[in-house]
């Protein structure tokens, strides 16, 4: 019985890491896909795929958001849809 319980410890345990795992891969594209979209200069984009990133406490995401704050070059129309998303 108590081999049992070990066992199904280890198995939740094991479930746990993968979910997290993917999880984290999946908030890494997103952040990957934002640069890119930074990159070619489609900001509006970036700033969606930004904002739950950013609001959920990422700090990288929240670093790159505020930089599409700073640049007075970029269209407003962007930092509108942050704010509004």
């Amino acid at each position: 019985m108590e081999r049992d319980i070990v066992f199904m410890k280890r198995i939740t345990l094991s479930i746990m890491v993968l979910l997290i795992a993917g999880a984290l891969n999946a908030q890494s594209y997103q952040l990957n896909r934002a640069k890119s979209l930074i990159d070619n200069k489609q900001y509006t984009e970036a700033a969606k795929t930004l904002r739950p990133l950013a609001d959920g406490g990422d700090a990288e995401a929240q670093y790159l958001a505020a930089m599409l704050f700073k640049d007075p070059d970029l269209d407003t129309l962007c930092l509108t849809k942050f704010t509004s998303a």
